[in-house]
């Protein structure tokens, strides 16, 4: 289910514990999820990367809606994260 879905939910925590969510696009590798950012400056700037720097405890939630509500389910991932250099490795 998971591998279909194009679109997650990144919760992250700020530094006076308020909440931030976000929709984001990932790829899983089996072992981990992966959220891109693009290669310019302002990324690293991002709400949520300074979140993660902050405090890495993050939620990731994957989703699908239906009307037909049998078919709705949802996965939510707690984790901590990291952020992961073009030149770091796994």
């Amino acid at each position: 289910m998971i591998s279909r879905s194009r679109v997650a939910r990144l919760g992250t925590v700020d530094g006076y514990n308020q909440p931030h969510v976000i929709p984001v696009v990932f790829v899983v590798d089996g072992a981990y999820f992966f959220i891109p950012l693009d290669s310019k400056r302002k990324s690293r700037d991002l709400r949520r990367v300074k979140n993660i720097e902050k405090n890495a405890k993050v939620a990731l939630l994957v989703d699908e809606y239906s009307e037909y509500w049998k078919e709705l389910w949802f996965i939510m991932i707690m984790w901590v994260a990291g952020i992961l250099e073009k030149k770091d490795q796994i």
